[in-house]
């Protein structure tokens, strides 16, 4: 076949010359950066991609944090207003309000937080206890009870052990549990609104801005 390069050619029969030699880069810059710094110009733009992703992905996470413990105070909430709710109106005992909040068909944190607790009954060892344990363990485990900060998840854990262990639990006991958590919840949902989007913009930005100064 006739070359496409003859001069080039000749050149290569009368030089030193290499067969597996790879350029740093597609530009006379990367040639310069790579020169200077020995580093491969063309790692450069895969660092950039990743030091981008990287704040990208903390401002998502920080957003998704946020809006998972909203969702799971809320949750809480919800099934801690209505066990009361029960146990206050159809005099329920605690156990048969888990059982009823078990069978509701309410948030899957509320079904789960009874069905933990109704498992840990039937250990042997004193109720609250082995209640408080659960809970702490449901904290520990679950994915949506793990976005609790250690307070909330301290008083989940006192609020079934202190229900557990009152043997004529005043109404007025509960109610300021349940505005407590209700409380908790309105705040972590206002802090999401307020916050998570403005970190996931915020990660962008940081990561666009970190990209640009290592052009």
């Amino acid at each position: 076949e006739t070359s496409l390069t003859p001069f080039l050619d000749s050149l290569w029969q009368q030089s030193l010359s290499f067969s597996h030699f790879y350029s740093s880069g597609i530009h006379t810059n990367h040639g310069m950066y790579s020169s200077l710094y020995s580093f491969p110009a063309m790692m450069k733009g895969l660092l950039i991609f990743i030091v981008f992703s990287c704040c990208a992905w903390g401002g998502v996470y920080l957003y998704r944090y946020l809006k998972e413990r909203a969702d799971t105070l809320e949750a809480l909430a919800e099934a801690i207003t209505s066990l009361a709710e029960a146990m206050d109106q159809d005099g329920l005992t605690l156990r048969e309000g888990l059982q009823w909040l078990q069978g509701a068909g309410g948030r899957q944190e509320g079904r789960m937080l009874a069905g933990c607790l109704l498992s840990a009954g039937a250990l042997p060892g004193p109720l609250p206890e082995r209640w408080g344990e659960a809970a702490g363990r449901l904290c520990q485990h679950e994915r949506g009870f793990r976005r609790l900060n250690p307070q909330e998840q301290e008083w989940l854990k006192h609020m079934i052990q202190d229900q557990a262990a009152a043997s004529a639990d005043p109404e007025h006991i509960r109610r300021g549990w349940v505005r407590q958590w209700q409380e908790r919840a309105l705040q972590a949902r206002t802090q999401y609104e307020k916050k998570g989007p403005l970190y996931g913009k915020l990660g962008m930005l940081i990561g666009a801005a970190l990209a640009i100064l290592m052009l």
